[in-house]
């Protein structure tokens, strides 16, 4: 049994090595921890809401806590992709040496501008959760590079407007 567990180190651990050294990835493993309280009050109000026991669940709507739970799920897992995309973003581009703040607000207002939305009414709550998801960390990638790419080469909004004027 040692033998294949040694052997497994030495084929596993390069390969651990290699995927915990990409910075997004990084990211992305330190937004989720930052994140995992809301995850677990989301998945508990969740699993209180529907529990498959009547007994349990003739006392929560008779209670009324099947309301509570609920609105904590929409609060929480719901909406996730939001919470992502501001979290995400400040996590990749503090470990890529861009500026984490403006980042973070400039994601999450690029993620809401492509989320599809009905005309002046509301945003689909698909969007907002796990479904959302991908989307988030595409516009990620770009927005953050594109903003440490920008900072780099001393690219400013008040100088473009200077340049041209």
């Amino acid at each position: 049994m040692s033998k294949l567990v040694d052997s497994l180190q030495k084929l596993l651990l390069p390969l651990a090595n290699k995927i915990s050294n990409v910075k997004f990835l990084s990211a992305l493993g330190a937004t989720f921890q930052i994140l995992l309280p809301i995850i677990m009050i989301g998945s508990f109000s969740c699993l209180g809401a529907f529990l498959n026991i009547p007994a349990w669940q003739s006392f929560v709507t008779s209670t009324g806590l099947a309301t509570v739970f609920m609105t904590l799920q929409s609060l929480t897992l719901s909406i996730i992709t939001l919470y992502i995309a501001f979290v995400l973003p400040y996590q990749y581009a503090s470990k890529i040496g861009g500026s984490p703040f403006s980042s973070a607000i400039m994601t999450f207002m690029s993620f809401l501008l492509v989320t599809p939305t009905e005309l002046y009414t509301n945003i689909p709550q698909t969007w907002l959760g796990f479904p959302g998801l991908f989307t988030c960390m595409i516009i990620t990638v770009l927005v953050v590079r594109l903003n440490k790419l920008m900072t780099d080469k001393g690219w400013y909004i008040d100088k473009l407007l200077r340049k041209n004027t």
